[in-house]
Order: structure tokens, then C-alpha cells, then sequence
């Protein structure tokens, strides 16, 4: 008598993460600091789209383009605070996957 076998295959998540450099700043002097966001995701093809730049106490950024695959902008090193890039990346079947870069300015 033949049999039946079911076998479930489970796809694994989409991922992708987001690296910014510098990561830190040591010296917060005030001054504006180049920001570069290197993404990596576990599927090609993905469409990089930036979210939102946020920051903790009184940060403040310049140069980054909201809704567009920017990964180049500018913060400012004041001393404390935290900046947080987040990026969605969906890729060519549709689902999509978080990233989130940071930079941490020492105190």
C-alpha cells in the first residue's frame, strides 16, 4: 500500500542589518560628522528604503533623505547622545525585513 509523506519546508526569514561608521564618537566637541550606513541583507535585489533618522536629548542631523535609499548624512557630535537610522528592505517577493544603524557620541 503506498504512503503519504508530508514534509513542511519552512522558509527562513528575510533579514538585513545596517552598520553605521563610525559607530561611535568619542570626542563630543559639537561638531558635524560624516555618517556612512554599510546594509547587507540575506537575499540580492532588496530595495533600500531610509525610514527614519531619530536621536535621543538634543541631537540634531543634517543630509539625510527620508523615503530613499540614502546611506550618507551628517550628526552632530553632542555629547550623550544616541542616533538611530532605520531602514526597510524588501526584497524582489515582497517581504521586508528592518535594520536599524546607530551611532553612540561618548559624554
Amino acid at each position: 500500500m503506498p504512503q503519504t509523506l508530508t514534509v513542511d519546508v519552512t522558509t527562513p526569514p528575510f533579514t538585513a542589518t545596517a552598520l553605521a561608521t563610525p559607530s561611535s564618537i568619542a570626542r563630543a566637541n559639537g561638531r558635524a560628522v560624516n555618517v556612512h550606513v554599510a546594509l547587507r541583507s540575506d537575499t540580492p535585489g532588496g530595495v533600500v528604503r531610509l525610514d527614519k533618522v531619530s536621536h535621543t536629548g538634543a541631537g540634531r542631523e543634517r543630509g539625510w533623505q527620508l523615503n530613499t535609499a540614502d546611506v550618507d548624512g551628517v550628526v552632530y557630535a553632542i555629547p550623550g547622545v544616541t542616533y538611530t537610522l532605520t531602514y526597510t528592505v524588501t526584497e524582489p517577493l515582497g517581504s521586508t525585513a528592518q535594520a536599524r544603524a546607530k551611532v553612540v557620541v561618548g559624554k
